[in-house]
């Protein structure tokens, strides 16, 4: 039975104004840069204070208690939307089966890998195996990532928060170790790369930019976006290009999720430059 309608006349007119580049999206099984500025526009234009809380002025501050059950609207309402989008584009059972089983399979994958991988094991298996054993399973990697913090933020009533890139690749390379043959991992154990200290340093860069830039924004009241890039060695010396940010909006999203054109018109060619820095 098809689920009820729930949308206004305008809001349809919304779902079909997305409609062609969802079709695009599906069609390449990848919806990065589709989902999260669709929520901007939607809530822009479709307040959920104003369905929760109609008799509110706007202008008159809600409560604790109220933004909170604003936000719990918000979430419902996210998931609506991405279950509009899906049951009005006809996406295919088969399809949806084959996604739930493929994160169902990395899920338990992750969970059984061993813990006590050593940081230097997992680095030195990177440089020797990244492009043979670690670079082609990264697309789905991703975007299991992906779907699986968009489900663990609806389902924990909190803001979205993606995993970097780096640390979906470091995941990764630590689950291919773990189930690498011993031939390979003797060839790691007798590996050694002054690369592996840079590596370590470079993990240690989340923790430090969110400790200074969360306190320079208690300071100041301002919000930060940082650009950062250049050779990786979890990536087997590849250029690879990151970036942080700090403050959001009332939905989120940060500065990467809410400007659509985020990866075309900022990393895209702040990549081509970091290459042209390091270009020998």
């Amino acid at each position: 039975m098809a689920p009820p309608k729930w949308a206004t006349v305008e809001e349809e007119k919304f779902f079909q104004s997305h409609a062609a580049k969802y079709q695009v999206c599906q069609a390449k099984r990848n919806y990065s840069g589709f989902w999260e500025p669709v929520f901007e526009e939607w809530f822009s234009r479709f307040p959920e204070r104003l369905r929760v809380f109609k008799d509110v002025p706007l202008d008159v501050e809600l409560t604790v208690e109220q933004k909170t059950e604003v936000g719990r609207a918000i979430e419902h309402r996210r998931q609506q939307i991405m279950n509009k989008f899906k049951n009005d584009m006809c996406s295919s059972k088969v399809n949806r089966r084959t996604k739930n089983r493929n994160n169902k399979m990395m899920t338990a994958d992750v969970a059984t890998a061993s813990t006590s991988l050593t940081p230097a094991a997992t680095e030195a298996f990177s440089k020797l195996f990244f492009d043979d054993m670690v670079k082609p399973t990264l697309n789905l990697a991703i975007e299991t990532a992906k779907a699986e913090a968009v489900a663990n933020a609806a389902a924990e009533n909190r803001e979205v928060k993606m995993p970097s890139k780096i640390a979906i690749i470091r995941k990764q390379t630590s689950l291919l170790y773990h189930s690498a043959s011993d031939e390979v991992k003797q060839q790691v154990a007798e590996f050694h790369s002054p690369e592996i200290r840079i590596s370590r340093y470079i993990d240690k860069l989340p923790a430090v930019l969110t400790e200074f830039f969360d306190e320079l924004q208690r300071l100041t009241g301002l919000v930060f976006t940082v650009l950062m890039g250049g050779p990786t060695p979890a990536m087997g010396g590849q250029i690879d290009v990151q970036s942080f940010h700090v403050g959001a909006t009332e939905i989120g999203n940060q500065f990467d999720l809410a400007y659509p054109e985020f990866n075309s018109g900022i990393m895209r060619p702040w990549k081509e430059f970091v290459k042209r820095v390091f270009h020998k």
